[in-house]
């Protein structure tokens, strides 16, 4: 669709498409708008149409000439030298993140792995069973005596941790017991004892997340013993010689918690103080053989054997003091060392009527290990 317009300063009338000319009439409008200085000075336009100069009135319509003092306007190249490559950056390679290449305070620390050693010397009782083979030839009833006993526990321990909330706790620990005592058979038997036990655990402990870093913290774990014990016990008295072997196995269920508060930290050093409780439940199995030799010239030997179950309960406590150092500037890998006390507590039920009996364990403790966190 063509529409006639008519130029009023110079009574021109011409035919353009309506989109050309109200483009035209606007650009004339803003230049009769600017100053004359402006629209003759200003460098900037030069090259365009000058909208004051009269429209043409022959021609090919809608064709505006050119000024004939028009000058190029010159178009920067920017110059590429045979050694300049020009990457898009749609196809730049890009660079992978590493993050062993942040300082260790800003990546993730999701391992850790603990190795540690301890040492336990104890004192406490013991509880031995008498006659529960021998009843079967001597007719004695089975009796059970409490013993005295000195002790020495050491182990080892290992802990891993992924993402520091959940643990994976092993442990090792073998101990050493012996003691003096007499029971009675009709005579005063004095007689001497020593126990070996091994115990193996393992633990799931779990930390919680809010709390790391905080000068409080606090753990509760499960887990499960097995303890294997040779007991050994041989006395002497009137002529007659009288020994005994136990082979003893027990299974435990644990339950236990414990809480941390840091009392002192400066630079790479820290000073917290732990406290420990466990309980645990399980059942003993005893294979017990006993043998007598009576009077001179010791030829006459009596000899048997026999086994019983027992329930066995408990629980145990620890405190201790922990010293730890930082040994790099990130503090990921340390060394600590625990000094306290601990103290066991076991309830045994014998068979035979014979009831409830406790033990008891107690003494120094100490711990020493490393730390690393990756």
């Amino acid at each position: 669709m063509k529409t006639t317009i008519t130029n009023r300063r110079n009574g021109v009338r011409f035919s353009r498409h309506c989109n050309s000319t109200f483009v035209l009439l606007a650009v004339g409008a803003i230049f009769s708008c600017l100053p004359a200085g402006a629209q003759t000075n200003n460098q900037e336009w030069e090259g365009l149409p000058d909208p004051n100069a009269p429209w043409p009135s022959s021609g090919k319509q809608g064709n505006v000439p050119p000024r004939s003092d028009a000058k190029p306007v010159p178009v920067a190249t920017p110059a590429v030298t045979p050694s300049t490559t020009v990457t898009s950056p749609r196809t730049a390679a890009i660079t992978p993140f590493d993050p062993s290449a942040l300082p260790a305070s800003e990546k993730e620390i999701r391992h850790e792995l603990a190795l540690s050693a301890d040492y336990l010397i104890g004192k406490g009782t013991v509880t031995l069973p008498f006659a529960f083979s021998l009843n079967q030839i001597s007719g004695s009833d089975p009796t059970v005596v409490d013993a005295d006993r000195d002790s020495a526990y050491y182990g080892a321990s290992y802990a891993y941790s992924l993402g520091q909330s959940w643990y994976l706790d092993l442990g090792y620990i073998h101990g050493d017991s012996s003691g003096d005592f007499t029971f009675d058979v009709g005579v005063p038997i004095p007689a001497a004892f020593a126990i070996k036990d091994d115990w193996y655990q393992l633990y799931i402990r779990y930390t919680f997340p809010q709390l790391r870093g905080q000068r409080f913290q606090a753990y509760l774990r499960a887990g499960v013993s097995y303890v294997q014990s040779d007991l050994t016990v041989i006395g002497t008295g009137g002529g007659n010689l009288y020994e005994q072997q136990d082979k003893t196995q027990d299974i435990y269920g644990n339950l236990g918690l414990g809480v941390s508060y840091s009392v002192y930290r400066q630079g790479r050093f820290k000073v917290r103080v732990n406290a420990d409780l466990d309980v645990f439940y399980g059942q003993r199995s005893s294979d017990v053989s006993e043998s007598v030799v009576l009077g001179p010239p010791f030829d006459s030997v009596f000899s048997t054997s026999d086994s019983f179950n027992s329930a066995v309960f408990g629980g145990y406590a620890k405190t201790t003091i922990r010293f730890q150092y930082d040994l790099n500037s990130s503090g990921l890998l340390r060394a600590f060392m625990d000094g306290g006390v601990q103290a066991r507590h076991t309830e045994i039920e014998y068979p035979a009527g014979l009831g409830r009996r406790d033990e008891l364990l107690w003494g120094p403790y100490v711990k020493a290990g490393l730390l690393y966190s990756f």
